[in-house]
């Protein structure tokens, strides 16, 4: 195959209808998010609250709270500590910032070596481990290696496919088994050299919980987190039975449609291939790898996963996308108690699996 920059397609916006649907991702209703800080939107008809809308970017992406309370200016400042927290938690989760915690375990630690880490870094790892061992390592945060090799490919810093050697030297540096954690001493050892970890696909989610938390510190309780499609719905709204949420889908016919919920107290995610990927050859190649075999994934696919735990939902959505419907929500209904549904579009169309009482919640 010739490997050169007219044979590698970089694409932004989606062209086809069926992944321009579901970037979408998710509607929130009450409500359609704005630009302003403040929406002076009456909850009930008591007037005894208003509904405050705010927005901050981080973590590459558009972080946005909603919060139901009776004043503007202790609203804001409740957001504001809670943008905060996500500040925080990108300064150790992120593999961007060379000082990072995650960063710097990777490049300090010694084969072997155990490593004292933060609250949030030990949770985080605990919960990752717990959905690699239960989805066979489809969920895998010590991917890093790869991740390297593939960002620079998606981007389009390299017009060509990353090599079998390529991709095998990385595959020698990854497998969830090769880190350990101490509970007694709260630390971490990395096992094989050259070991970089990837919290990409968990990172968001357990932020968005505990940017929750913040605002439950600050009184709120009917409030809404919503961290690039990492939803974590507090107390539904006053007056209401839940909040009501529509997730833009396909059916098996191709048609557009949508599922509705109403629900609280919960936290709802998507995920998929939407915008980062890359065509190369005729080929589509996602920016979610494949653990197993190092290679992007080649079909499109959708996740949304509904449960109780932000990081490890967020997990399990990435988990999903790599094992398919079928096997995912398998494992996935095996282990926890979150509901799943996944769409997956290949050569013979799309594919549509669900959980056992997803269509009922």
């Amino acid at each position: 195959m010739k490997d050169n920059l007219s044979d590698t397609k970089w694409l932004m916006v989606i062209k086809n209808k069926y992944l321009l649907l579901i970037a979408i991702l998710v509607l929130v209703i009450p409500g359609i998010a704005s630009n302003a800080l403040q929406l002076g939107k009456r909850a009930d008809d008591s007037g005894v609250f208003d509904r405050f809308e705010f927005r901050s970017f981080h973590m590459g992406t558009q972080f946005r709270i909603v919060i139901y309370g009776s004043e503007y200016n202790d609203a804001r400042s409740a957001a504001d500590s809670a943008f905060a927290m996500a500040e925080y938690l990108n300064s150790i989760f992120s593999d961007y910032d060379s000082e990072s915690e995650l960063s710097q375990l990777t490049r300090n630690i010694e084969p072997g070596q155990y490593i004292p880490v933060s609250v949030h870094m030990y949770r985080v790892l605990d919960t990752a481990q717990t959905v690699a061992s239960e989805s066979n390592g489809a969920y895998d945060i010590t991917i890093g290696p790869l991740t390297h090799i593939w960002r620079d490919f998606i981007r389009g810093n390299r017009t060509d496919l990353p090599t079998s050697d390529e991709l095998e030297a990385a595959r020698k540096s990854i497998g969830f088994r090769n880190l350990s954690l101490n509970p007694e001493t709260r630390s971490v050892a990395l096992h094989k050299n050259g070991m970089k970890l990837d919290a990409g696909g968990i990172a968001k989610g357990y932020t968005a919980e505990q940017m929750s938390e913040v605002l439950l510190s600050h009184g709120y309780v009917h409030t809404l987190i919503d961290a690039g499609g990492d939803i974590v719905l507090g107390d539904a709204p006053p007056g209401s039975e839940g909040w009501n949420m529509v997730v833009p889908v396909y059916d098996q016919e191709g048609q557009k449609s949508h599922i509705s919920f109403s629900m609280e107290k919960t936290v709802i995610t998507t995920s998929g291939d939407l915008f980062q990927f890359v065509e190369h050859g005729g080929k589509r190649y996602s920016h979610i790898i494949d653990p197993s075999t190092g290679i992007g994934l080649t079909n499109q696919t959708s996740v949304t996963i509904i449960g109780g735990d932000g990081a490890a939902v967020d997990a399990w959505a990435t988990a999903l996308n790599v094992l398919g419907g079928k096997k995912g929500i398998e494992l996935l209904t095996r282990y926890t108690t979150f509901h799943a549904r996944v769409e997956v579009m290949d050569y013979q169309g799309i594919s549509i699996h669900k959980s056992v009482g997803f269509d009922n919640l």
